[in-house]
């Protein structure tokens, strides 16, 4: 058995970690000081393709799968805990989100929430 990992996941994890140093690091500790959160920072990641990774195509994923999401989380969460968040409820709410609701409903909510134009509650066109 392999347990090595792909040319791919050492690419996604270099460029995560380069994302944490360069631009997170110095941006949360400045808003850690401001007591405040950077609404910027998860579009800045999803520029970058590091939202909604292990999400299919149809959802404006990349089906990287769980490994290179756990690579993104690790590098995010190293230089920004709370920031790391941003890519864990986006990937599992929409998990659960293509599960239970209708393809209507999933199909026009989900892309939305991984391109970070929607976040929590106004994401999903109704109350829960």
């Amino acid at each position: 058995m392999d347990f090595s990992w792909s040319e791919e996941s050492l690419v996604t994890q270099q460029i995560t970690h380069q994302f944490a140093q360069d631009k997170l690091l110095a941006e949360y500790q400045n808003n850690d000081n401001k007591h405040a959160f950077d609404k910027m920072m998860p579009k800045k990641m999803r520029q970058l393709e590091l939202i909604g990774t292990e999400l299919t195509e149809t959802y404006a994923g990349l089906e990287l799968g769980y490994l290179d999401t756990g690579l993104i989380v690790e590098g995010i969460a190293l230089a920004g805990f709370n920031v790391a968040c941003v890519q864990i409820l986006a990937g599992s709410n929409s998990n659960i989100i293509s599960k239970i609701d209708s393809a209507h409903i999933a199909n026009n909510c989900i892309p939305k929430v991984i391109r970070c134009e929607k976040f929590g509650r106004d994401a999903v066109p109704y109350s829960v």
